[in-house]
């Protein structure tokens, strides 16, 4: 409950940059200020300019999707489970401005994650006849995918630009993710030892420089995917021990699967595995960690809990 209820001021805050279309400073916040016109601030393309997508209070608005989509899963969960039932105004709340918010980040991964998790959620219960938990969570996502729709369509001459392969922002980005990956390929595979032992936690930019010197600054990025990225700084050992960490901690929610509880830890799950293969934060960020930590944590507590 916590999680979603965290995403309420980040969200109303997602709404407003998108409104005024600029982003104020805030030390008290530690917001950056924001410009559409500047070149490297996230925005999004179209005919009639550059869109400044929502940050929310986060450092991009990858992030802040990501972390609205995992947000408005929890707040569903909670809702099934029956345990906010003096919250759920909060709860209604919180599906109209971080729906709302979730289109206005911008965030293709966080989109996708939102609907895949989303699709676990639904069928799951329906198809396990969780009939009561259904019915109490059906308001909020109704009032999350109402929201969503509306936004989209209002916003549609904006967005479209997000799945325009011609569009030159939307070209940089996949050629500058195909590059990424031909990067990663050669760090994994540049030795025995970085193969085994790999580069280093959080030294992926430092290895990146030291096989490709004298690049731009801005030139060295991770890639934009979690398990490539864990597979270089911490090689095929590393790699090996966090997914046993990863299944310890998913045992017990896959033996239980036709439990709620475990169909909305599963839901949460595909989340943050969606977001994992699109992006680099959940790994390469604090708030990244913060997150995976939560949901790990959320995960060990649901499979734990009496059947539900």
């Amino acid at each position: 409950a916590s999680v979603a209820v965290s995403m309420l001021v980040p969200a109303f805050f997602g709404w407003v940059q998108a409104a005024q279309q600029s982003i104020d400073a805030s030390s008290l916040l530690g917001i950056a200020a924001q410009d559409p016109e500047t070149l490297g601030v996230a925005v999004i393309e179209h005919d009639g300019g550059r869109w400044l997508r929502a940050y929310g209070t986060f450092p991009h608005p990858n992030m802040f999707g990501g972390f609205l989509a995992f947000g408005l899963l929890a707040a569903a969960g909670v809702t099934a489970r029956g345990r906010m039932k003096r919250q759920e105004l909060l709860m209604l709340m919180i599906a109209a401005l971080g729906g709302g918010a979730l289109v206005m980040s911008g965030s293709r991964s966080a989109w996708l994650a939102f609907v895949a998790g989303l699709a676990v959620f639904h069928f799951g219960h329906r198809m396990n006849k969780h009939k009561d938990q259904q019915k109490r969570a059906s308001s909020i996502i109704l009032l999350t995918t109402t929201t969503i729709v509306l936004i989209a369509l209002f916003m549609s001459p904006v967005l479209g630009s997000r799945f325009d392969g011609g569009n030159p922002l939307e070209e940089q980005s996949i050629s500058e993710r195909t590059m990424q990956w031909s990067e990663a390929r050669k760090l994994a595979l540049r030795g025995a030892v970085p193969f085994i032992v790999g580069s280093g936690a959080g030294n992926y930019t430092f290895a990146l420089a030291h096989i490709m010197p004298l690049q731009d600054v801005y030139e060295y990025q991770p890639v934009h995917n979690v398990p490539a990225l864990i597979f270089v700084e911490l090689g095929l050992l590393g790699f090996l021990l966090l997914v046993a960490v990863v299944v310890a901690t998913d045992r017990n929610i896959h033996k239980r699967w036709r439990t709620s509880d475990s169909l909305v830890a599963m839901s949460l799950g595909m989340v943050i595995l969606v977001v994992a293969l699109g992006d680099h934060y959940l790994w390469s960020q604090t708030s990244g960690l913060y997150l995976l930590a939560i949901f790990l944590a959320v995960n060990t507590k649901l499979g734990s809990d009496p059947t539900v």
